[in-house]
């Protein structure tokens, strides 16, 4: 998620995707089995914004995964606010890159993947950096086992 979002590229395909799913469910059953309030709850989970991933990044991974390693309740407040501003900050230039990478190729003509990676490597490198400047080494090395560096290579290649 920290690289791609939710759901990666092709969103709109797999927007369509549940759509005819429900369609053809409700077909085959000549009922209404999926009612479109549902159908539109779903579309709107695939298509929420940038809040929704960092909620679900924060609840997700850094409660679940992470907290094993860190102790995130032992990191001061204004830690924690500056970690959720660097990933709000890392995913708004995500989200720009992402959109111009899968804009210039909207078929998918070329490694979408490689040119995004490629993009993606000096925001990725500077969110790490931020990060570490704002645990220092220690709890960074503790959270991601890993260097910058390492995470960068591990994460695009």
């Amino acid at each position: 998620m920290l690289m791609y979002g939710k759901y990666g590229f092709n969103i709109p395909q797999y927007i369509q995707a549940v759509k005819d799913a429900a369609q053809k469910v409700n077909a085959d059953a000549r009922t209404t089995i999926i009612p479109q309030d549902e159908v539109d709850g779903v579309v709107a989970r695939i298509t929420g914004d940038v809040a929704g991933e960092i909620d679900t990044l924060e609840k997700d991974i850094l409660r679940s995964h992470f907290e094993e390693r860190l102790k995130l309740q032992n990191l001061s407040p204004d830690q924690a606010s500056r970690l959720r501003q660097i990933y709000s900050d890392f995913q708004a230039q995500r989200l720009v890159i992402f959109n111009a990478t899968e804009a210039h190729n909207p078929n998918h003509s070329t490694n979408i993947q490689a040119q995004y990676a490629t993009a993606m490597k000096p925001v990725l490198s500077q969110c790490l950096e931020q990060m570490l400047q704002t645990l220092g080494e220690t709890q960074f090395l503790a959270l991601f086992q890993a260097s910058p560096e390492q995470a960068i290579s591990f994460l695009l290649g």
